[in-house]
């Protein structure tokens, strides 16, 4: 059954194994986490069925922190996104970076405008390879360094892989960064490369009503009627919305969330936290779908 799940602050206290994970994964690779980033990962940690060896595409990875952790935990993972990626200098040798996709700059409103870090807006002076998913499997995940494919593509089109050729979809506050319209494409696109019954587990930012542009972080924030036609989440589904506001209220009155805000909140205005000033302005909310085809 598909669910639409808003995010309570205490689902740290009650995964405190996986916050452990989490928090200790970031301080060892230097990645830092968006404010709402802990929950999302324990969500999507605790939710994830496949198992260990399994293909897992993380769509709109960027050089976010969770691929790195399901690499460590043995998965196959296809880190997709529209950059066109460098692997960071502090986790060459942790990880083996292989690349896949475009050659040529996919533009995205999301970046326009906008100064990039060089790790993430040039490619690596190797050469990007057409990498099929069926090639995990020739040895590359035996050695002791993680094997992990930079993706470089638009999640509307992922011509390099074949129907139902990924085991799991994960992504991390993402796919928001998207007009509602354009996420109805990635998620069609989406559904073709995952398996049958495959799992799709999306964390997005959510409004109690209306649908809403929020500029800082360019996000698209959506109602619950809005997650449902935009994800094409089945009927029947599982939700918690009616619970929106003391959900939101626990947020809001951050224990953890608030004292433990990345320094980078503080250096800008063009975020989800504006100049690290404490004033939750969206949900954190994730979705969980089973592909029926």
């Amino acid at each position: 059954m598909d669910r639409i799940e808003l995010f309570r602050e205490d689902l740290i206290e009650q995964n405190k194994d996986l916050a452990m994970e989490v928090l200790a994964a970031s301080s060892r690779t230097g990645i830092k986490l968006g404010w709402h980033y802990l929950l999302d990962l324990i969500w999507i940690l605790g939710n994830l069925k496949s198992p260990k060896g399994s293909v897992v595409l993380d769509a709109g990875a960027g050089n976010g922190l969770l691929q790195f952790i399901l690499a460590d935990r043995g998965y196959k993972v296809i880190s997709a996104d529209v950059l066109n990626r460098t692997t960071p200098e502090y986790l060459r040798g942790i990880y083996r970076i292989k690349h896949m996709g475009a050659r040529e700059t996919i533009s995205h409103s999301y970046w326009d405008g906008k100064s990039i870090n060089d790790q993430l807006n040039n490619a690596e002076n190797n050469t990007i390879i057409e990498f099929d998913v069926n090639d995990f499997d020739n040895g590359e995940q035996n050695n002791e360094v993680p094997v992990i494919i930079y993706y470089h593509c638009d999640l509307e089109n992922m011509r390099e892989l074949k129907n139902n050729s990924v085991d799991s979809v994960i992504s991390v506050s993402a796919l928001e960064h998207n007009p509602p319209q354009k996420v109805c494409q990635c998620v069609r696109e989406l559904s073709r490369v995952l398996k049958p019954e495959g799992d799709m587990l999306i964390t997005v930012s959510a409004a109690k009503s209306g649908n809403l542009f929020h500029e800082p972080s360019h996000s698209w924030l959506l109602n619950e009627i809005g997650l449902v036609e935009t994800y094409g989440i089945a009927k029947g589904y599982e939700s918690n919305f009616d619970n929106f506001q003391s959900i939101n209220d626990s947020i809001i009155n951050s224990k953890y969330l608030r004292r433990w805000l990345a320094s980078f909140y503080y250096q800008g205005g063009n975020n989800g936290m504006p100049w690290g000033v404490w004033n939750p302005q969206y949900q954190p909310v994730g979705i969980a779908k089973v592909n029926c085809k």
